[in-house]
């Protein structure tokens, strides 16, 4: 199957209370990661000590800032998913760092 999305063409929305993608259907994200989320704390009242302390050790604070920013538009985008707060989503990361839901989170 061949894909292709003009990016300049597409609406871009917020996050709004989506239901999860039914079955054939995705739902594509994009996020401008100099800016927070609405909600957001400058320290990150949504993200868990774990991902603080790894966005404190990049080596400058843009890069760090910026990846504050991306976790907590995860959890945003999950937490509407889910129907929770987005500092309610358990996120699991790999060996390498990559972020998924635990298999018995509810």
């Amino acid at each position: 199957m061949n894909f292709h999305l003009d990016y300049q063409s597409v609406n871009w929305i917020t996050p709004v209370k989506l239901d999860v993608p039914g079955q054939g259907e995705i739902h594509i994200w994009r996020f401008d990661l100099n800016y927070p989320p609405p909600g957001f704390e400058n320290r990150g009242n949504w993200l868990n000590h774990n991902e603080l302390s790894r966005a404190d050790r990049f080596y400058f604070f843009s890069d760090g800032r910026r990846w504050r920013f991306a976790r907590a538009y995860l959890r945003l985008v999950l937490a509407n998913y889910l129907k929770i707060a987005p500092q309610s989503v358990q996120i699991d990361t790999t060996e390498h760092g990559k972020p998924f839901l635990p298999k018995n989170f509810k």
